[in-house]
């Protein structure tokens, strides 16, 4: 079964985070490793990993062109991290915004299957100083196009 360049899309942003690994590149390397990568809900038992993300995309616009679409889907990466007890909570949740920013930006193309993938935003979520649970949504848009009578051929 051929798979909709849309399904591609997200499939290969969750690619991108499960492939992280803390440590790594040598030269300029990840903090943070990703316990759990998902598109589903996050369970109780799941948030009680170090660190979490779920990929969503919710929304797509397209616009009708001669022969193909023009489409922009909308993505979302929501995260939740246990910070270290010792560090600023805030400090930590913006270096994992800036983490989540960096890998989108490591391969904007999403290996050929897009023309371009940019963060349009992001929130965070910091509880009290005694709180060492953060969260957050870093807003994607991913901008591609498919066939005018087939969503699964990239044009």
């Amino acid at each position: 079964m051929s798979l909709t360049v849309r399904e591609q899309v997200v499939q290969k942003i969750v690619d991108l985070f499960t492939t992280v690994c803390a440590g790594i590149p040598l030269n300029d390397p990840y903090t943070v490793s990703w316990s759990l990568v998902t598109r589903y809900g996050l369970l109780e038992a799941q948030s009680k990993k170090r660190a979490v993300l779920r990929i969503d995309d919710p929304e797509e616009h397209k616009v009708a062109r001669t022969g193909y679409y023009d489409c922009t889907l909308r993505v979302l990466l929501e995260w939740m991290y246990y910070t270290d007890p010792t560090g600023d909570v805030s400090e930590q949740a913006n270096m994992l915004v800036g983490e989540i920013q960096r890998r989108v930006r490591e391969d904007p193309s999403l290996g050929g299957i897009a023309f371009d993938c940019k963060e349009v935003g992001n929130t965070k979520e910091v509880g009290g100083p005694t709180e060492r649970v953060v969260q957050g949504v870093v807003f994607l848009n991913v901008q591609y196009r498919h066939a005018e009578n087939d969503p699964r051929k990239i044009v």
